[in-house]
Formats: structure tokens, C-alpha cells, sequence
């Protein structure tokens, strides 16, 4: 038997998710969301600026709609997907908010790899993208990574 994926049932709308992001991304200082819809996958993509000193910096989440979905209710299972997705953004946003608020974190530590750069590559992305290397340079002794006992 699978795990169940959580908020599976949800019946909340993506508009109504998407609004209490909002509200929470405002809450913690965005200066505006944007969001994406691709038409084709259901994919859907959330931007927000944040200002921090002088500068002005853009974040982006990517909330992707898995493939293989299939047969006549298609279109309704990928709806129920989408909704799901959005919940999980949300209480996500809404969690980490939280951390921020009771000090357990600054608000530039969480947002760091979402920071999206002129390419439109998070910082996450890009150094996801660079594990192996790093593992063997000298940035692996500053983080600790070690190849073996």
C-alpha cells in the first residue's frame, strides 16, 4: 500500500491557496507575487519579490503536476493535483512564516535557495546541480562532507 500524499483530499481551489500565500508572503514582506500557469501540464509557478536593504530580489517556487496521468478523468485528476500542490505550498509558506516569527530562522536564510537569478535559476537549482563538485573541493571541509569513516 503507498503512503498517502499529504492533503490527498483537499478541497480547497487553487484561487483560494493561492490568495493565502499571498497573504502570508505579504505578511512576511514580498512587495508581490506573480504567478505562472502552464496550460499543457498544470505546472505552475509562483514568484515573489523581496526587498532586503537596497536591493530587490525575486524567489520562485515551482509547483509540478507528475506525468503519467492518464485515461478520461484526466483532466479531473490533474485538477485534484494541482489543488493539492497548492495546499502544500501554503501550509509550507505558512510553516516556515511561522519559523521566522518565533526566531528559529531569518527570513533570508529560508528564502536563499529560491533566490531565482537573471537566467531564471534558483540558487537551489544551481547548486543542486553541483553537489559532486563541491564534495570534492575545499567547500566540502567548511561543510562538513566527507567521503567515507
Amino acid at each position: 500500500m503507498s503512503e498517502r500524499k499529504s492533503c490527498e483530499d483537499t478541497k480547497v481551489p487553487v484561487e483560494r491557496s493561492r490568495g493565502a500565500m499571498a497573504k502570508v508572503l505579504a505578511a512576511w514582506g514580498a512587495r508581490g507575487v506573480q504567478w505562472e500557469d502552464d496550460f499543457d501540464t498544470g505546472d505552475a509557478t509562483l514568484r515573489f519579490r523581496w526587498k532586503t536593504g537596497d536591493e530587490e530580489l525575486v524567489a520562485r517556487l515551482k509547483l509540478v503536476v507528475k506525468g503519467g496521468l492518464q485515461g478520461r478523468s484526466r483532466e479531473k485528476v490533474r485538477e485534484q493535483e494541482r489543488r493539492r500542490l497548492h495546499r502544500v505550498a501554503f501550509h509550507w509558506l505558512r510553516a516556515q512564516h511561522a519559523a521566522v516569527q518565533s526566531g528559529l530562522f531569518t527570513a533570508e536564510t529560508v528564502i536563499i535557495p529560491w533566490l531565482e537569478d537573471a537566467s531564471g535559476t534558483t540558487l537551489g537549482e544551481a547548486l543542486a546541480g553541483q553537489l559532486g563538485t563541491i564534495a570534492q573541493s575545499d567547500v566540502a571541509k567548511r561543510l562538513m562532507i566527507t567521503g567515507g569513516a
